[in-house]
C-alpha cells in the first residue's frame, strides 16, 4: 500500500525529468522488459526450472531450523534451553557458510563451482540421512555429535541455497528484473515449505519414530537439489576451466 501511494507520487515527478539525451525516465522504463516478458523467457529455460527446483527444496531443508529445538529436546533428551542453543548453532553454521564462501564462489570457475555444490549438498544429504537412521533406531548419535551435525547441516546447505539462485537472477534479470525471478523462486519455496511445516507440526514430537517422515522429506529434498543444482551450475557457465567475468557477479559482491 505504501509503495503504491508514494510510488504514484514519485512517478508523477519523474515524468517531468529528462536525461542528458532528452529521453524521459518514463520512456526508459517503458523500454524495460515487462513482468510477463521476463517470465515468458524464463519458463522456456531449463536452467530456470532447475534453479527453481533446487531453491524451493533447499528452502525446506534450511528451514528445518524452525524445528531444531523441538527435535533436539525429544531426540537427544536435551533441556529446553540447551535445545534452543542448538538452534543458534544451526544458524551459526548458516552464517559461517555464506560469510566464508560467497566471495570465493563468485570467482570460481564452473568446474570449481560444480565441485563445491556437489560436495556441500552430498554432505548435507548424508547428514539428513544420519538423522533418519538415528530416529529409526539404526544408529545412535550422541548429543554432542547431534549438535555438531546441526551446525554442519546449516553450513552445508546455506551457500547452495542463497548464492547460486541469486547470481542466476542477477545474470538473467539484471538490476531491473532480478527481483521478479527471485520472487518466483520464493513462491515455489514457500509452497513446498507450507506442506513440510504442516507435516512436522502434525506429528507427535515425543515419539522418536514419528520423525522418520520428516527426515525422509529432508533427505529427498537435499538429494533432488543436489542433482538439479549441480546440473544448473554446469549449464549456467558451460564446462570451462577459465574464470568467469560477469558484471552481475561484481554487482552481487557489492
Amino acid at each position: 500500500m505504501l509503495l503504491s501511494w508514494f510510488g504514484s507520487k514519485t512517478q508523477q515527478k519523474l515524468q517531468t525529468v529528462v536525461d542528458s539525451q532528452n529521453t524521459s525516465i518514463v520512456e526508459q522504463q517503458q523500454q524495460r522488459p515487462t513482468l510477463l516478458g521476463v517470465l515468458r523467457k524464463q519458463v522456456a529455460s531449463l536452467n530456470f526450472w532447475l534453479h527453481l527446483t533446487s531453491r524451493s527444496l533447499l528452502m525446506v531443508f534450511v528451514s528445518f531450523l524452525l524445528f531444531v529445538p523441538t527435535y533436539m529436546k525429544h531426540a537427544y533428551a536435551m533441556t529446553s534451553s540447551t535445545a534452543a542453543q542448538v538452534g543458534s548453532v544451526f544458524a551459526l553454521g548458516c552464517l559461517a557458510s555464506v560469510t566464508v564462501g560467497s566471495k570465493p564462489y563468485s570467482t570460481y570457475t564452473t568446474k570449481q563451482r560444480t565441485a563445491l555444490i556437489f560436495t556441500l549438498l552430498t554432505c548435507a544429504t548424508l547428514i539428513s540421512l544420519a538423522q533418519l537412521a538415528h530416529v529409526s533406531g539404526t544408529i545412535t548419535i550422541s548429543p554432542i555429535m547431534g549438535t555438531l551435525s546441526m551446525f554442519l547441516w546449516g553450513f552445508m546447505a546455506s551457500l547452495p541455497f542463497y548464492i547460486p539462485p541469486s547470481l542466476y537472477a542477477l545474470e538473467q534479470g539484471g538490476s531491473v528484473s532480478s527481483a521478479t525471478i527471485a520472487d518466483f523462486f520464493d513462491i515455489g519455496g514457500f509452497l513446498v515449505l507450507a506442506l513440510f511445516n504442516g507435516h512436522v507440526a502434525g506429528i507427535r514430537h515425543s515419539i522418536l519414530s514419528q520423525w522418520k517422515g520428516t527426515f525422509v522429506f529432508t533427505t529427498t529434498c537435499s538429494a533432488i537439489a543436489l542433482c538439479s543444482l549441480t546440473l544448473a551450475t554446469v549449464l549456467d557457465g558451460g564446462w570451462k576451466g577459465t574464470k568467469r567475468d560477469d558484471t552481475s557477479e561484481s554487482s552481487f559482491e557489492q
